[in-house]
């Protein structure tokens, strides 16, 4: 309810601040994104229904090496929808790397993709990630990584409206195979209090 549809595209700018060790398979370091985009359809209002909305988004991301073995990592990403939003509009989050959401196994494992959606999404993603081991295999560097993982999200009309009581959470494990250290094959379990999840990408 309340919202338009119709056809535009936006503009925006984006600012980031990186001090990972690596891009791909990260173990030390900071990531964060502010990002701002705004769309209106302008001429094309005359044909359907006006679109004029701006999206808010800051992704925070952050990396602990424990032991040698034990690697920690965290991510944050708030964001706020405001204005006449299009339907399709609700169904990505903003920022670089744009990812389906609320739910899914890019923001919260053990929920349909997209099964939550507001004006304002927050949900957190906390990886503890164990080093098996790794072997050459026709030429291939492999190494192997077992996850445990918790994922939580909620989404409200305004940000007065978000309450922890409210926090979708899915807990699970996972294993993690990282193929010349620039490519994850990822198998990810979880359970939530609405199915048993399973991923594989």
């Amino acid at each position: 309810d309340g919202v338009v549809d119709g056809v535009t595209g936006f503009v925006g700018t984006t600012f980031t601040w990186d001090t990972r060790d690596d891009p791909i398979i990260p173990k030390r370091g900071t990531f964060h994104e502010w990002s701002y985009e705004t769309s209106r359809n302008g001429l094309l209002s005359l044909f359907f229904e006006e679109i004029d909305y701006q999206r808010y988004t800051f992704t925070d991301a952050r990396y602990w090496p424990k032991t040698q073995r034990l690697n920690i990592a965290h991510r944050t990403i708030y964001e706020v929808l405001q204005g006449a939003v299009p339907l399709y509009a609700y169904g990505e989050i903003g920022g670089s790397r744009r990812t389906k959401g609320v739910g899914g196994s890019d923001t919260l494992r053990g929920y349909d993709r997209q099964r939550f959606t507001d004006n304002v999404r927050l949900l957190t993603n906390t990886e503890a990630r164990y080093y098996l081991g790794s072997r050459v295999a026709f030429k291939q560097y492999l190494e192997l990584h077992g996850v445990l993982f918790l994922d939580t999200g909620q989404v409200a009309p305004r940000t007065a409206d978000l309450r922890p009581f409210a926090t979708h959470v899915t807990v699970g494990w996972g294993l993690r195979t990282y193929w010349n250290a620039d490519f994850v094959l990822r198998a990810d379990f979880g359970v939530s209090a609405e199915q048993i999840y399973t991923t594989f990408k």
